[in-house]
């Protein structure tokens, strides 16, 4: 691996050698000491792969063999240098680029987390900065195994955890363990009553006695499944009912918005690829900013990373009088937010309209959403 970096760096060539006693030729060059790989036999001639050096020692002894030889290709970042010509502050910005990418590798840059479902990603990852395994961390310093364990004893819903180091990236793999079942245990005697008006899709009584059907329409504070089961038995009612419910959200956008717009301020900022994943990011030190222009450089033949170069233009918040197709974004922003505040978690969007109006300068929007969701609410026996 080191060879082939250095090779990369000082620079090789692949040559094509016609004529007659390759195989002994070949035998000369390895006893010779010099370094030769990627050997394969052609029709009446042999290609391989030399360093710069090794190739200009060569010479000796194939004078000594009635061959000829050829240049086929040339790689490496001295190559690359020297087609720069006069391009020099380029060829130094490749040369710290690539002196940083050497001295990056020995770090690990990315922590990659994968399983999550009911832990969340930052849990884990506030669990592995307390164990000191952050972007920046020596690779020496990563034992994958201690790491693995700190991650599954750190919370009794992890089952299993595994960690692995690859390159820059550290994987932090996790199983959730299965959710306990609760234990019934009954209760006092209630009803269920409607927490919404709706139309019923479905209705299903664990105990008690259901007091609609499928398609029925109820009003809020209807009784739903009744406790009472009659001649003086009362239980405590369970079960489930679904219904398609109407929501109505309005939001008003005032026809003054604070918009983004250019400041004038611009600048140029740079970050270093490696096979295509970020390894030295670009700090930008405007909040929020828009990207112009963008560039990228590489060289696939040295190693594979890239130098990208782009232009940041920043953007600060105005107050400016908006346009109509603006002031219809945001009321439907601000109506969309309060539907996404305001609906219970497990509703299923069934149909959703909007309808826009004027209003002295400003733009209503009206959202009407209908959803399906569980509208069942615990009542007392005596709400009957």
């Amino acid at each position: 691996m080191a060879a082939n970096i250095w090779n990369s760096i000082a620079g090789y060539v692949i040559i094509d050698i016609e004529g007659a006693y390759l195989e002994r030729l070949i035998n000369s060059i390895t006893k010779s000491g010099i370094e030769i790989w990627d050997i394969s036999r052609r029709r009446g001639s042999i290609r391989l792969s030399v360093s710069i050096g090794g190739f200009y020692s060569l010479r000796p002894i194939l004078r000594q063999y009635p061959c000829r030889i050829r240049i086929v290709e040339k790689h490496g970042l001295t190559v690359a240098l020297c087609h720069m010509g006069s391009r020099y502050v380029m060829a130094f910005g490749w040369v710290i680029a690539l002196a940083a990418v050497l001295v990056a590798s020995r770090f690990m840059w990315i922590i990659d987390i994968e399983g999550c479902g009911r832990i969340e990603q930052s849990e884990i990852a506030k669990t592995l900065d307390k164990m000191g395994v952050s972007p920046g961390t020596g690779r020496g310093k990563l034992d994958t195994a201690a790491i693995a364990e700190g991650v599954k004893n750190s919370d009794s819903r992890i089952a299993w955890a595994g960690a692995e180091l690859t390159g820059v990236v550290l994987q932090i793999s996790v199983k959730e363990a299965k959710e306990d079942v609760p234990v019934y245990t009954p209760g006092e005697p209630c009803s269920i009553y409607a927490a919404e008006s709706g139309i019923i899709t479905s209705i299903t009584a664990l105990s008690g006695k259901a007091n609609h059907n499928a398609g029925d329409a109820v009003e809020k504070g209807e009784l739903l499944i009744s406790g009472d089961l009659g001649n003086g038995i009362y239980t405590e009612a369970r079960g489930k009912v679904t219904a398609e419910v109407l929501h109505r959200f309005s939001y008003r956008a005032d026809e003054m918005q604070d918009m983004l717009m250019p400041s004038g301020r611009k600048q140029t900022g740079f970050w270093i690829e490696l096979k295509g994943k970020t390894i030295i990011p670009c700090i930008v030190p405007y909040e929020e900013y828009e990207t112009g222009t963008d560039e990228s450089f590489g060289f696939a033949a040295i190693l594979p990373i890239t130098l990208c170069r782009a232009e940041y233009s920043e953007l600060v918040y105005k107050r400016a009088k908006a346009d109509e197709e603006t002031l219809k974004a945001a009321a439907l922003r601000g109506a969309e937010e309060l539907a996404r505040a305001k609906l219970p978690k497990d509703a299923g969007i069934i149909s959703k309209k909007t309808a826009y109006s004027s209003d002295g300068g400003g733009i209503i929007c009206v959202m009407d959403i209908v959803a399906e969701q569980n509208i069942t609410v615990i009542g007392d026996m005596i709400s009957q």
